[in-house]
């Protein structure tokens, strides 16, 4: 399985897909015609890195603002999905060539960032306490809303609303909602939101087309005259 080449492919795929070549191919004006479709692009997903331990490729992906793992076979077969601990975004990921397994720091708008070891035999995570945690914090406290706003065009957009568990309403709304050029809002924690959610202020972000959440289509649906479309 070592002579095999994984390539992160964005040819006719706008929110990428992952291609599996055999090493030592013979010349050809298409090195890639002899390429293996491993991970098919989604309307849906965008895949997002690959990395390489010695059991699988890890393959980051994300469905809406959430992050998914693919594990895909070295030596071949279908990719494999893995349960992480909850919903949330894999905001980096690292392998090494020569152990199985993968390190990823993990968080969402509620849950601090944790640092967490895939052991592909055991199939579970491991936290190693690497992360960062405020004093006193208590996530059980807070949850999130993953609501849709109807978009001009009637497009149905992706809005993350956090709040207290014991909140009493009406109560003020931090909604943050840029969207330009790629850029992307995805789950992370903020000490300073989860200060104003104590304090009585709800915070939420909707991920406009402009934003990268969801792929390249989802970008320019809110470009220059798609602008509107954003509002």
């Amino acid at each position: 399985a070592r002579n095999r080449l994984f390539l992160l492919s964005h040819k006719d795929a706008p929110t990428f897909k992952v291609l599996a070549l055999d090493a030592g191919q013979p010349p050809s004006a298409n090195p890639l015609s002899a390429a293996q479709v491993v991970v098919p692009a989604m309307p849906g997903r965008l895949v997002e890195s690959i990395q390489a331990a010695s059991d699988s490729v890890y393959v980051m992906t994300r469905s809406g603002v959430y992050s998914q793992l693919l594990a895909v076979p070295l030596g071949g077969g279908a990719a494999k999905p893995i349960a992480l601990p909850e919903k949330g975004s894999i905001e980096e990921l690292a392998t090494d060539p020569q152990r199985p397994g993968a390190v990823m720091m993990f968080a969402n708008w509620i849950v601090p960032p944790s640092v967490l070891a895939y052991d592909p035999v055991a199939g579970r995570f491991t936290d190693l306490k690497m992360g960062t945690k405020p004093a006193g914090y208590d996530g059980s406290l807070y949850k999130v809303e993953d609501l849709q706003a109807k978009a001009k065009d009637g497009v149905m957009v992706p809005l993350s609303y956090v709040t207290a568990k014991d909140a009493a309403y009406p109560r003020p709304l931090l909604l943050w909602a840029y969207g330009s050029y790629g850029i992307s809002e995805f789950p992370g924690f903020s000490s300073r939101f989860i200060a104003m959610i104590q304090n009585g202020i709800d915070f939420a972000v909707c991920h406009v087309r402009g934003g990268g959440e969801l792929g390249e289509a989802w970008r320019l649906g809110g470009k220059d005259a798609n602008k509107p479309n954003t509002w």
